[in-house]
């Protein structure tokens, strides 16, 4: 009766019953799994010791997202573990869009060697290798697919462990008495291993919920691991750019998605609606001396469709901008190399404060009506330092004049940033550190 009523009730009907479901029925779904989760872990622990093999599951939606190559590397040549990926829809877009995506990043995985299973060509091996799995590894903390399966229903039945898909230095993503920094404290407190990049999160966590602590590890960030060891080498001919861009300087524009007033419990940093002409015409003006690469977050697109002053048609348009000019491209995928091979970037995307600083190259930071200081947490703040900002299309075409004029090469490191690039990185990379934890909390000698 309950599926029969889903199937058919209206959209907007499920989008207000949602949340109530979610604080009601959800909530005390979730404290009862909760009570069982610790003995759980204490179970399936001492299951896997002794095992030969352990299979790992890694969840993927979004090839964007997907910041633990340099782990799932280790993994593979660690005889201990067998990695492999589970390619999963994303419900915000319609079938189509869903299957077209799955296969697109199913494919980019196989191309790099990596076992990778589709959800819609492989179903059938997706449910037997979930099921032989001994650890689930998420690639973002929410019920992307909106589907149990590969969400809630590993909770209680598997190892899970997290490694966010950004840099935690922000808190735009509002907590709440469900959520910290957006993370639904169900998932939180079900994993058995989170791997945060940074120390100030602890005291984040220490407020909201002391649980989490147990299963907090802090590693520093595996995804920036390539950018930290190749940003200091010479800029490589350039494979990711256009043949267009040799002899242009190269600017990234990555606008983050936060443009509705209606994005409960998101703070409204992008700033899109106000500059994306403006870049635009930047981008026409200086055609002959910059390249461009259009590096939105993946969920733009989605809300510029239901935005009113955009809609569909503007806003593919946009899109279609950026595809097809000579001097500028669109850029949804994997992000290190566009990083390296880049001059400078522009942006309002809370992703890319932290990882483009890794570059060490110029970098701008577009503020909007929201004061940037009531969404970075501490280590936000202290790395901000590293960027120039602009309040204004003006500010941003001063910013893009001084590259052509060469006035700035590199951006000048916070001591803040200098002192974390210390602790974690120049001694043993983070990548190292979350294998290395992982086989001594399951009981394996360590090898790294």
């Amino acid at each position: 009766m309950i599926s029969y009523l889903k199937k058919w009730m209206p959209d907007f009907i499920k989008d207000v019953l949602r949340p109530i479901k979610q604080i009601t029925y959800d909530a005390w779904q979730y404290n009862q799994l909760l009570r069982n989760i610790p003995k759980k872990h204490t179970q399936l622990i001492k299951a896997l010791q002794g095992k030969q093999t352990l299979r790992v599951a890694f969840l993927v939606s979004e090839k964007s997202k997907w910041k633990v190559d340099e782990v799932f590397r280790l993994m593979q040549q660690d005889t201990l573990f067998s990695p492999f990926i589970i390619v999963t829809p994303f419900h915000k877009w319609d079938l189509n869009n869903q299957m077209a995506r799955v296969a697109d990043i199913t494919h980019f995985f196989q191309s790099k060697g990596y076992e990778a299973y589709s959800h819609f060509s492989d179903s059938q091996s997706v449910i037997d290798e979930l099921e032989k799995a001994d650890l689930i590894f998420f690639s973002e903390p929410y019920d992307v697919a909106r589907n149990k399966t590969y969400y809630s229903d590993l909770f209680s039945k598997k190892l899970c462990f997290y490694i966010p898909y950004f840099f935690m230095a922000t808190t735009h993503l509002k907590g709440s008495s469900l959520k910290f920094n957006g993370i639904y404290y169900p998932f939180l407190l079900s994993m058995w291993k989170i791997y945060w990049p940074h120390n100030e999160i602890m005291s984040e966590l220490k407020k909201f919920d002391k649980r989490a602590i147990k299963s907090s590890v802090v590693t520093g960030y595996p995804s920036v691991e390539y950018i930290y060891k190749e940003a200091l080498k010479p800029i490589r001919a350039s494979s990711v750019w256009k043949d267009n861009a040799q002899g242009k300087i190269k600017i990234i524009y990555a606008p983050h998605h936060t443009i509705l007033n209606n994005m409960i419990g998101l703070e409204k940093i992008s700033t899109f609606i106000e500059n994306s002409e403006a870049i635009k015409e930047l981008a026409i003006k200086y055609q002959k001396s910059i390249a461009w690469s259009f590096k939105p977050h993946p969920n733009l697109l989605a809300n510029l469709y239901v935005h009113p002053a955009w809609g569909k048609e503007k806003a593919d348009a946009y899109y279609q901008f950026w595809l097809e000019q000579e001097y500028t491209q669109f850029d949804d995928g994997a992000y290190d190399d566009l990083f390296l091979q880049s001059d400078a970037i522009i942006h309002d995307c809370s992703s890319f404060i932290v990882e483009y600083a890794f570059t060490q190259k110029p970098c701008l930071y577009l503020i909007g009506d929201t004061d940037i200081n009531n969404f970075l947490n501490d280590f936000g703040k202290g790395v901000i330092g590293v960027y120039q900002k602009a309040h204004s299309p003006e500010q941003i075409e001063d910013f893009v004049k001084s590259l052509i004029n060469n006035d700035k090469k590199t951006a000048q490191n916070t001591q803040f940033f200098n002192q974390y690039l210390e602790q974690y990185y120049q001694y043993q990379l983070p990548s190292e550190r979350i294998i290395h934890d992982l086989k001594q909390s399951l009981g394996y000698r360590n090898d790294i």
